[in-house]
């Protein structure tokens, strides 16, 4: 694929079909997770703290829980005025629209060096992702007691200190500003010099591990904030930003007429048994599943509703406006990493780089 790339919907019913075939193997992981290390997580470099920006914008826009919100960025750079495309699987409401507005102004505004907005813009952050911490809290609290046994077990005392006053706001009324102050006592413990070896050393259960993690999604939205002062702040980045919300086609095939049936799949591939068998199946389709379960999920997911990721909608959108994909920043903001589908396609159509692959295969994945 080239930025030429045909978008041809015309065989979408053998690609889809395809595509729920090889979901069918490993249970959907078709590679291994990683991480993209050409991306490093510190990089002050003005390309880095670019791609840091895209990506805790996509973050921050991807404000609940759920496949629908996850969500891209990619921006186009022009002296130092900055248009920035945004998408996410589902869409985007009024309110989401209302947001990006509101962030837009708030950015010019701190370029401008016209005011102090840095609280101003936290608490714009804070309300809109108030749903995803909220969340988070939820979860936290099923076990908190648990949590806290874990407090025995450290023996650096600002780690254990500072991790005793994240339960007590924890388990206070879940009022705005307490929210506000768990995001910031998240941050404050990752960045303890020593906190990553500590919890290496001293996590050693699931329930520890997961409490890391969820002190690290709680600290996402203060990061976000201080690497968008941060960009604000750095000269020769940018002085105007305009945010442009994509929106979702109307026109998109969201499900398959007359699906083909796992025979049907596997004579695409010139696999022609006169009739479907164990040897057949566990050859070409899954190595655990009888004849009979495989063409029961082969069928189930043939009939599921397609998506169309917010990777594709970015790249649609650009190639639809004609905006060349080699005038935009190479790289793609995500509030997650990219499945195995739209990693193999970016990574066909040009040379946008993300945050990395997870490497599992989604079987409603579509093209526009």
């Amino acid at each position: 694929m080239a930025s030429s790339f045909i978008w041809d919907t015309q065989r979408l019913r053998a690609f889809n079909a395809l595509i729920n075939l090889l979901s069918l193997r490993n249970g959907r992981q078709l590679e291994l997770k990683c991480v993209n290390q050409s991306v490093p997580f510190v990089n002050d470099t003005y390309h880095g703290i670019k791609q840091r920006f895209l990506d805790r914008f996509a973050e921050v826009i991807s404000n609940r829980r759920g496949g629908e919100h996850v969500a891209c960025t990619i921006m186009r750079e022009s002296g130092d005025h900055v248009v920035i495309w945004v998408a996410r699987n589902g869409g985007f409401s009024g309110k989401d629209i209302s947001f990006l507005k509101e962030f837009s102004a708030e950015m010019r505004a701190l370029a401008a060096r016209n005011v102090d907005g840095s609280a101003s813009l936290w608490n714009l952050l804070l309300n809109y992702y108030l749903p995803r911490l909220q969340d988070y809290r939820g979860r936290l609290l099923v076990k908190v007691q648990e949590h806290r046994q874990t407090l025995n077990l450290i023996g650096n005392e600002d780690f254990k200190h500072s991790l005793k006053l994240f339960f007590d706001i924890l388990e206070q009324p879940g009022g705005t500003n307490e929210f506000g102050r768990l995001c910031c006592q998240a941050l404050q413990i990752q960045d303890i010099a020593l906190a990553q070896n500590l919890v290496q050393t001293e996590f050693k259960s699931g329930s520890q591990r997961q409490l890391w993690k969820s002190i690290g999604f709680l600290a996402r939205l203060r990061r976000a904030h201080r690497t968008f002062l941060k960009i604000s702040r750095t000269p020769l980045i940018f002085r105007s930003i305009k945010v442009h919300p994509i929106t979702k086609n109307q026109d998109e095939i969201t499900s398959i007429h007359s699906p083909l049936t796992l025979s049907d799949t596997l004579r695409l591939l010139d696999i022609r048994p006169s009739r479907l068998n164990q040897t057949t199946i566990q050859r070409y389709v899954s190595s655990t599943c009888s004849v009979e379960k495989a063409q029961q999920i082969f069928n189930q997911r043939q009939k599921q509703s397609l998506q169309v990721h917010a990777e594709l909608q970015i790249i649609w959108h650009l190639a639809r406006t004609h905006v060349p994909i080699e005038n935009v920043f190479q790289y793609m903001g995500c509030s997650k990493r990219s499945c195995f589908l739209c990693k193999a396609f970016l990574n066909s159509f040009g040379s946008i780089e993300t945050r990395g692959c997870h490497g599992k295969l989604y079987n409603q994945w579509s093209i526009p």
